[in-house]
């Protein structure tokens, strides 16, 4: 679990000169694309890896074998938008990284049957006063005010959150 949703691996071999449009089928919200590598790296040549999204080419990695074989990214592709990757060149090209799955409805529901706040509440930092005085005590008449006391913040310890 990371950020509270399950990653799920995800990968496509693209064959040489096609391209793979993200459908509905990819089972997923978005595709989160973590390495971009040659297939069959065997053959000499260069190879291209692009991603069309909604109309807009943009090129991902060009690949050479014996030179870079492999190139790992952080790209995310939201399903909903209109993507397609095409592969230029005389290699397959392979795509691995995770999915993020479709949540249904009831998902969001907590033992109860009520909906569930997916974001955990942070608690305030509370200013700590030292040497502060006691309730009912007053200040003697001709007594020096003092000074107030410095101010410091708890410390707040956050929940460790695991990646698998």
């Amino acid at each position: 679990v990371h950020g509270g949703y399950i990653k799920m691996f995800w990968g496509r071999v693209i064959k040489q000169g096609k391209n793979h449009k993200l459908t509905q089928d990819e089972k997923g919200d978005f595709i989160h694309v973590s390495n971009i590598t040659l297939g069959n790296a065997e053959k000499d040549g260069r190879t291209s890896v692009y991603a069309t999204v909604n109309g807009t080419k943009f090129a991902l990695a060009h690949l050479q074998s014996k030179v870079k074989e492999t190139e790992n990214v952080d790209l995310f592709f939201a399903l909903e938008d209109n993507v397609e990757f095409q592969v230029q060149g005389v290699h397959d090209i392979h795509l691995s990284g995770y999915f993020k799955p479709l949540q249904d409805d009831e998902d969001d529901l907590d033992v109860d049957g009520e909906e569930e706040d997916d974001e955990e509440e942070i608690p305030q930092l509370q200013p700590v006063q030292q040497g502060k005085q006691q309730k009912g005590q007053q200040q003697k008449p001709g007594q020096a005010a003092q000074a107030p006391a410095p101010v410091s913040y708890t410390h707040l310890t956050l929940p460790t959150i695991y990646s698998v």
